[in-house]
């Protein structure tokens, strides 16, 4: 299986790149993003089989890579799908919408219906902090709160993109409340609901 791919785009399209490797092969990769011609690139890779034959699906991170393949865990999710609503939501917002149990945010993405928007809540409730869970392990925590259950929750709403200094006193003042906690997505859940 196909991991990591690193090489030169000679081609690309508004959803694809071709990227040939020091050894001259040139792998098609479905990929969107702003792209140069001849710019070297290092992708992480999504390699799914089919009975047609191979896909390859590449994303700039391993925390994209993983959510891809979380969606993909959905009972009617296919590859192409999964890879539609990553790219055209983000993981931030994916992870939102999972929080609150939002299925209008999936709607909204072309093939996307009401019995898949409820199975993608469904199966992911409990993964949605997963998504980073190698990055987890290489980053520095942003902020070392005493509670390891607060860091772990600053991790999360920083990979969902927001300010380190807005959401700090945010978390903190949750830790200080008699509110039990039984996890790091306890406390996310609770900022997400602060802010909006």
């Amino acid at each position: 299986m196909i991991g990591l791919l690193k090489g030169n785009v000679v081609h690309s399209t508004d959803s694809s790149i071709i990227l040939e490797t020091a050894s001259g092969v040139g792998y098609e990769i479905f990929f969107r993003g702003e792209i140069s011609r001849l710019q070297s690139m290092s992708i992480f890779i999504s390699h799914q089989f089919k009975e047609s034959g191979q896909e390859l699906y590449g994303f700039s991170t391993m925390e994209e890579k993983n959510c891809f393949e979380s969606l993909l865990s959905v009972k009617g999710v296919g590859p192409k799908l999964a890879f539609n609503i990553l790219q055209n939501l983000g993981i931030g917002e994916i992870q939102d919408a999972i929080f609150k149990k939002d299925q209008k945010v999936f709607k909204g993405v072309s093939g996307v219906g009401n019995k898949v928007a409820a199975q993608i809540i469904l199966d992911l409730s409990g993964k949605i902090l997963d998504f980073g869970k190698i990055e987890l392990k290489q980053i520095a925590r942003p902020v070392m709160l005493s509670d390891a259950k607060g860091s772990d929750a600053m991790i999360a709403l920083k990979q969902l993109g927001l300010n380190e200094d807005r959401v700090l006193p945010l978390v903190q003042n949750i830790l200080k409340s008699e509110t039990p906690i039984q996890s790091s997505e306890d406390i996310v859940r609770m900022v997400l609901r602060e802010l909006h």
